[in-house]
């Protein structure tokens, strides 16, 4: 079983992507009970052009009949019929077609009951004869109604369905929390049974037997299918056998085993829990495969083992992905990191997952989390690693940017992947980058702004890779231009700062605010002709780029009255500058490295806004 897929076919099941669609295309079914000739000629060349089934009837009871034998979507009565018992049609056909309009028609010296015909209940009047154009338009409008009428019942059909699987998910997840996964499973496939989903529903997962064959064992059952056997060798036998549909439950990579459904009624309640079934089905058994879920479990919450993370993993991303929202992997590379999985599980949201997946390695997963909040998570990381109580960097003179010997790489969806593997391949490789950094090489935590700065001049680090800081001799205007690349290239990903040192007239503080746009700006209207907006624009313009232009006068630091330095940021990289001003130019040093630009800020940081310069947000 390598992808979720019946055993048998259903035979003669309707497919649901084949249904008709309500349009204004569908037919509808018309019932004329009309005395005039050249109306009831308007009202035949009407329907015929549209395609509509048209009922004619002579008199007041063969409208009726006709009325109990069909579904009536529209009615056009003249009142005047049969004496002017027509008028009692308004009433008499809702009672047996109901969901019948009824529009009357009425000669002008006959317009007094066709008004009485109004009154108690009918839609519309019009004056005898019919013309074309009113006969047309009488018609679309019932075509119209009918089209809502059966959208909003697939709607309620849709969002019945979807209740019942939100109440599933909900009672089978209450008592997971709860830690009784075995209870858990059980609701699964009692709560599908009673749901009418199927007539039996079971749980198989599979296990290793003693010569290495596949063998699955049943977990729970419920309905028709407790007579299952409780272990099988080829269970797509038994299923065709049985005329049983099964679904493979994808975990770690691998099949973890099979939900299996008896006559299933409606497949998209069952293929709609398949994500559920293999969550739960995972934490049920998990002591009875080989790897477990939890390496080991904390006061403050459990560290997990690499199987948890490659089926939480793609599921998360998958979401993040329907959603169009934002999701982060840390991977921490160290030794003895385990000793502070208490303390990092103390700094961490209930939705975060921390993984062990090497013994010197561990992976936080962040989900709802872009590349801002997962660098935020990053820098509490290496307080708690550091001791600091608060878990937050405190701007001082001691590090609180790096760590001896730790490294710490962030990846965001979508910018730096689309699946796990990528994601844990881009995280791993910034973590290793970290050991080249500037701040560990020079051993900078402990500087201060101008010794940072008056060290890297000193000894600029060219052959560190991506981490390396560039020596750079510059005009002002030159820097001017390099620093305006730089945040056309940080606006790419939506949201940016902008940190810099403030010095009058010499500032660059006026090229980032040129360059971002202000969140206050309304954004430019949609074209009215333009039609609907899709879904995938309108998630994206839920998304408001924010930039946050911030000066900071670090004049009063020690030795720091011509230091100039930059931090940009942006959701997909970080870019950081500093040095000094010697007549009118620039001299220092650049570098793409995350752990300098944390180092830099919090130097800037002590320094003060500048008196009449608003940052801009």
């Amino acid at each position: 079983m390598s992808e979720p897929r019946p055993a048998t076919a259903a035979p003669n099941r309707p497919n649901p992507a084949s249904a008709p669609r309500a349009s204004g295309g569908s037919p509808i079914t018309i019932l004329a009970v009309l005395g005039d000739a050249g109306s009831r000629a308007q009202v035949e060349l009407a329907a015929a052009d549209l395609g509509d089934r048209l009922l004619i009837a002579r008199d007041v009871n063969e409208a009726i009949d006709l009325a109990s034998a069909e579904d009536i979507h529209l009615a056009i009565v003249d009142v005047s019929v049969d004496g002017g018992t027509g008028l009692a049609l308004v009433h008499h056909i809702p009672a047996v077609s109901p969901g019948a309009r009824v529009v009357v028609a009425a000669h002008k010296n006959d317009i007094a009951r066709g008004a009485d015909a109004i009154a108690v209940g009918a839609d519309a009047l019009h004056v005898l004869p019919l013309t074309g154009d009113s006969v047309a338009t009488t018609i679309g409008a019932a075509r119209e109604r009918v089209v809502e009428s059966r959208e909003r019942k697939a709607l309620a059909v849709e969002l019945g369905l979807e209740r019942r699987r939100r109440e599933l998910r909900d009672r089978v997840l209450r008592r997971s929390q709860r830690g009784e996964y075995a209870d858990a499973t059980r609701a699964l496939v009692e709560g599908l049974v009673e749901q009418a989903a199927a007539r039996g529903v079971a749980l198989y997962y599979e296990v290793a037997s003693v010569d290495g064959a596949p063998r699955h064992r049943r977990a729970a059952a419920a309905g028709s299918l407790l007579t299952l056997p409780h272990e099988t060798t080829d269970l797509l036998d038994l299923g065709r056998s049985s005329s049983l549909f099964i679904w493979s439950l994808p975990f770690a990579g691998e099949d973890l085993g099979a939900l299996v459904a008896d006559e299933p009624a409606d497949e998209r309640v069952v293929t709609g829990i398949i994500e559920l079934a293999s969550l739960v089905l995972a934490l049920s058994t998990r002591d009875a495969r080989k790897a477990g879920i939890a390496v080991e479990t904390y006061d403050q919450g459990r560290l997990h083992s690499p199987a948890y993370l490659h089926v939480l993993g793609p599921r998360e991303i998958e979401r993040a992905r329907r959603h169009g929202r934002r999701l982060s992997l840390v991977t921490m590379s160290g030794t003895s990191l385990r000793a502070f999985a208490p303390a990092l599980l103390a700094t961490l949201r209930s939705s975060d997952v921390l993984v062990e997946t090497h013994t010197d390695e561990l992976v936080l997963l962040l989900p709802e989390t872009g590349a801002f909040g997962a660098h935020a998570c990053r820098k509490r990381l290496f307080a708690r690693v550091l001791g600091d109580p608060r878990a937050r960097p405190v701007p001082a003179l001691r590090s609180t940017a790096a760590a001896p010997g730790l490294g710490l790489g962030v990846a965001t969806f979508p910018h730096d992947g689309d699946d796990l593997s990528a994601l844990l391949r881009v995280a791993k490789d910034r973590a290793r980058a970290d050991a080249h950094s500037a701040v560990h090489r020079l051993d900078l935590g402990a500087k201060t702004l101008a010794e940072v700065v008056d060290t890297l001049l000193a000894k600029p680090l060219t052959e560190a890779g991506t981490r390396s800081t560039y020596p750079l001799d510059l005009t002002l205007s030159s820097l001017a231009s390099l620093v305006e690349h730089v945040c056309h290239e940080s606006k790419r990903g939506g949201h940016a700062t902008f940190l810099s040192t403030f010095h009058p007239g010499k500032g660059l503080g006026g090229v980032a605010r040129s360059l971002m746009p202000s969140p206050s700006a309304e954004p430019a209207r949609r074209n009215s002709n333009a039609g609907p907006p899709s879904r995938g624009r309108e998630r994206r313009s839920r998304t408001t780029p924010r930039t946050v232009v911030e000066l900071r006068d670090v004049q009063m630091l020690p030795g720091a009255t011509d230091v100039l330095a930059i931090v940009i940021r942006a959701e997909h990289g970080v870019w950081v500058t500093c040095g000094r001003l010697e007549r009118e130019r620039f001299i220092g040093v650049h570098a793409a490295d995350p752990l300098l630009a944390d180092l830099v800020t919090d130097r800037l940081l002590l320094g003060q806004r500048p008196t009449g310069d608003d940052d801009v947000r």
